[in-house]
């Protein structure tokens, strides 16, 4: 599935290999090596549960994913047995000079062969949401790139990690997604890009019911979701456009500078790209369990603006656009956002393993 945390994974691979040919990057999908046919059941049984039962899948994340005072990931130590080994397996094939885990559960199982002097290899955790769940690992882990000061605060304040192992990077994004020069106008016809994530999770029936604005036009991304793209396309409403997934980094870049602003779920890869887009954000959906917890940080520091399902799209987006001071609030909130990151988090990782491959190196001899 192609998640966040690839994306996130592919994003720093192919930044490397841009700029240190002689590096070798390889992403390993633990469960998938593990077990391929139970990684592919286990993603149909989460996409079923969070679309029939969101309720109780957001209710059991938050009783063991994301509590206020995280023990280590108690609910998963029944892996160490299971998993630890083949784990080190890898680890011995690979033989890599530094681990970088863009998920949570690789985290939390380098951190405990960490604590338990099984693996000494440099591993550093990259964020890819706007908190750290409770799988992560922290106290073992040699570097953490975060998103924001309050996820670095609360790594210092609870869990006893020096600052100098935290590095406030955003989450990084792919740099084609580079930054739009020119500044927006917001002028009609404004353009909308909707986004449902990779898998198209989208409601467009609520989405498009009064889809009879002059002033706004939509282009949707449809994902992999071919139900989607065929309703769309068959209810032939003038200013809607749907697009099938678009594999192009470059082509999505060329659509995130034809928007004005975009509506989306709270995912964290999107909402960054959207960030260094300088967007304008609205927010449709939010998936149970991360995307929850993503969406209640993102509102408390004004950078999104929350849709209603039982009022029409396009007189909500019209009211903040109409509206300079809504418009402002957006653009004030996720400019201080940007100003909060200390380093971008394609590079902090280069700069950090090149300060691993300098220490290595032997001390030049003297005359």
């Amino acid at each position: 599935m192609p998640s966040g945390h690839h994306q996130v994974a592919d994003a720093i691979s192919d930044y490397v290999k841009k700029r240190k040919p002689a590096w070798n990057c390889k992403k390993i999908n633990f469960l998938s090596t593990l077990n391929p046919a139970a990684e592919k059941a286990g993603i149909q049984v989460y996409l079923k549960w969070i679309d029939m039962a969101p309720r109780s899948y957001n209710r059991l994340y938050a009783r063991f994913g994301y509590t206020r005072s995280p023990k280590d990931a108690s609910v998963l130590k029944w892996s160490h047995r299971l998993l630890m080994t083949p784990l080190e397996r890898i680890l011995c094939e690979e033989e890599p000079d530094l681990v970088v885990c863009t998920h949570g559960f690789s985290s939390f199982l380098m951190n405990a062969l960490k604590k338990q002097m099984r693996c000494r290899v440099p591993v550093v955790n990259v964020c890819t949401d706007f908190f750290m769940n409770d799988f992560w690992g922290r106290t073992d882990i040699d570097h953490h790139f975060v998103p924001h000061r309050a996820v670095k605060r609360t790594l210092i304040d609870e869990h006893g990690v020096p600052p100098s192992r935290i590095t406030v990077a955003g989450i990084p994004v792919h740099e084609k997604f580079s930054q739009r020069i020119e500044a927006r106008t917001h002028t009609p016809p404004y353009r909308i890009l909707i986004s449902g994530g990779n898998q198209g999770l989208l409601d467009v029936s609520s989405l498009f019911s009064d889809s009879n604005q002059p002033s706004v036009q939509y282009l949707v991304l449809c994902g992999n979701n071919a139900k989607l793209y065929e309703k769309l396309a068959r209810t032939r409403l003038w200013n809607v456009q749907p697009l099938a997934y678009v594999h192009s980094k470059a082509k999505m870049n060329a659509l995130y500078d034809q928007a004005d602003a975009i509506v989306t779920k709270p995912g964290g890869v999107t909402i960054s790209e959207a960030f260094r887009k300088r967007l304008p954000i609205f927010i449709h959906h939010a998936l149970p369990g991360q995307e929850q917890v993503n969406l209640a940080y993102l509102c408390r520091e004004h950078v999104v603006w929350p849709l209603h399902d039982r009022k029409p799209l396009d007189r909500q987006i019209l009211t903040v656009f109409k509206d300079p001071a809504k418009l402002s609030v957006l653009q004030y909130g996720m400019q201080r956002h940007l100003n909060d990151i200390d380093a971008d988090g394609c590079q902090a990782v280069i700069d950090y393993a090149s300060q691993l491959v300098d220490a290595r190196k032997p001390a030049a001899t003297k005359n």
